[in-house]
Order: structure tokens, then C-alpha cells, then sequence
């Protein structure tokens, strides 16, 4: 029976290794990137040789993007905690899907001192957070491109503004002549005060991000 209770404990000794002395931490990557509409990031933390007990993790943050909840992103709290046995943890990066139009930000995480073993090569991860928002797309449908009218004669104009993010924006369109200056707003509307000459007419809108769109007929 000694020599059973022996074994099992070389067993165990083999595949959980020596708490403290053999365990390396370190991120299994050392960079990702996604658009923020990706939802979560997951930075891996990882172990060369699974502990018989707990390991304490602690990261700090640093990058260009914000933290909050109002803000580019939400992270785990740190420490994270690889259990007893498990070889890996995920410090999960969820990433707010905003309107606003802004270059690609990074989060960046440093792993610190592990509260058993040390630290190995990749103790830095990157996660860059690529935005996703698109200008409006405007298209005018009336009248044709170009067309002749007579002075006086009223003239349709119509137009569609659709934004990915914002849905329908054709009520916010603006109209305006290089000659006349602004003609009118909306997705349609009828005129009869153009002057004599060409006009280049332009519709225009800009979304909630600051992005613009527009199309441009000659009359």
C-alpha cells in the first residue's frame, strides 16, 4: 500500500509540476485587431506546465483607447486567476460599437509579477480596435442627370440617404446651387424659383458621426 501512495503522488508531482518553481505565465499572442463591432476581444494567458494551485495574475492597461462603460471598451478585472490544473485564463476586451467616426485605438496589456512562477517572453498583448463606420450613401433620383427645364417650370427633386448605422436620412438632406445657393431640405421637394443658367446642384447630408454624403446632378 506505501509503495501505491508513492506512485500517485509521482503522478501528480509529473503532470501539476512544482508549485512556484516550474509554471512560466505568459499571453499566448502577442497581438489582434478587429472592427469594434467584433463585440469581445480575448487575450489569452497562458501557463508552460499546469500549477497545483491557483496562479494570480495581475495586468495593467495602457493604448489609446478609453476605458469605461460609456466610453471604447470594458475589460476583466485584474488580477484573472488561472485554477489549479487549467493551463489558461481569457482577459476579455468587450468593445463598445459607437457612432463616432475616430481613427483605429489599441488596449494594451502588460501582465505583472504572477503570485507563483514567472513571467515569460509575451507579457505584452495589443488589441486594435479598427472603427466600422460608413458615410451615408446619397443617390438622386429626380430629375434626370442632366436635364433641361424651361424658367419658371416646377421642377421635382427627389433623393434617398441611407446610413448603415443611422438607417434612413433623407429628411435631413440638404439641396444647394452652385447659383442659388440652398434650393431646399428633404427627400423630395418641388421648385420654381431656379435663375436662368446650369446649375450644378448638389444633396448633401452628414451623419451622426460627422460623416458626409452627397450626389451631385447638373440642371
Amino acid at each position: 500500500m506505501e509503495i501505491k501512495r508513492t506512485g500517485i503522488a509521482l503522478l501528480s508531482f509529473l503532470l501539476l509540476g512544482i508549485p512556484g518553481l516550474a509554471q512560466v505565465v505568459d499571453f499566448n499572442s502577442a497581438s489582434q485587431s478587429g472592427l469594434e463591432s467584433v463585440g469581445i476581444f480575448m487575450a489569452r494567458v497562458q501557463l508552460d506546465v499546469a500549477s497545483g494551485s491557483d496562479i494570480d495574475v495581475p495586468f495593467t492597461l495602457a493604448g489609446s483607447a478609453t476605458e469605461g462603460v460609456v466610453d471604447d471598451y470594458t475589460i476583466t478585472s485584474s488580477p484573472v486567476t488561472i485554477t489549479a490544473g487549467q493551463l489558461s485564463t481569457d482577459i476579455l476586451i468587450t468593445v463598445n460599437d459607437d457612432t463616432e467616426t475616430e481613427s483605429s485605438e489599441t488596449v494594451e496589456i502588460t501582465l505583472g509579477t504572477p503570485s507563483l512562477g514567472s513571467l515569460g517572453t509575451t507579457t505584452v498583448h495589443t488589441a486594435t480596435i479598427d472603427d466600422n463606420d460608413t458615410p451615408p450613401v446619397v443617390t438622386v433620383t429626380s430629375p434626370a442627370d442632366p436635364t433641361t427645364e424651361v424658367e419658371g417650370t416646377s421642377i421635382t427633386f427627389t433623393a434617398t440617404a441611407t446610413d448603415v448605422e443611422e438607417g434612413d436620412l433623407a429628411g435631413s438632406l440638404s439641396w444647394d446651387s452652385d447659383l442659388d445657393g440652398n434650393i431646399g431640405n428633404g427627400g423630395s421637394f418641388n421648385t420654381t424659383a431656379l435663375s436662368v443658367g446650369t446649375h450644378v446642384i448638389t444633396a448633401s447630408v452628414t451623419d451622426g458621426g460627422g460623416l458626409p454624403g452627397s450626389d451631385v446632378i447638373t440642371v
